[in-house]
């Protein structure tokens, strides 16, 4: 990771975050009729997920300032202090009945504390997941904030062996 993303005051990464929310309500009837294709989610729940989705970018943006240290008395001579960085690169394994709003719940965190992602799909919902990644461009995301994963988990079957005690 180049630092690129991390390395930005925190109230710009916060005001990215903010510019994803913006995106997906601007875009939310496109991205329901995805949701709504490939999952048979009927079209007023499924705008009700990117709307779900959209507040958690709204809320992690405007917390993004407010990741601060703190002192800690620790008595006469002494100074203690913490600081927070971000961890580095973030992974999450997205299930497929909520893909959107599972999806905003974790990225929306990682993103504001300047950590890159890596979201790894569920097999039968990656299409509104591309969603995020369309957004990260429209909002001048650093390449490689977002990482988008599809397809299977498991490339080869592992066979099944009972055994009995």
């Amino acid at each position: 990771m180049s630092g690129v993303f991390s390395d930005l005051r925190p109230v710009e990464r916060g005001r990215m975050v903010q510019a994803m929310e913006r995106y997906l309500l601007d875009h939310i009837d496109e991205i329901a009729k995805v949701l709504t294709l490939e999952q048979g989610k009927p079209l007023c729940e499924a705008r009700i997920e990117i709307a779900g989705a959209a507040r958690y970018f709204e809320y992690y943006g405007n917390q993004a300032e407010t990741v601060e240290g703190r002192s800690i008395p620790l008595g006469k001579g002494y100074f203690e202090f913490t600081t927070y960085e971000p961890f580095g690169v973030s992974a999450q394994i997205i299930p497929w009945n909520f893909p959107v709003e599972m999806t905003a719940r974790s990225l929306s965190a990682a993103l504001a504390t300047g950590n890159a992602c890596v979201i790894k799909t569920a097999e039968l919902t990656p299409l509104g997941n591309a969603w995020f990644a369309h957004a990260a461009n429209a909002v001048g995301l650093p390449k490689g904030a977002i990482n988008i994963l599809c397809g299977l988990g498991v490339t080869r079957a592992r066979p099944y062996r009972l055994t009995r005690s």
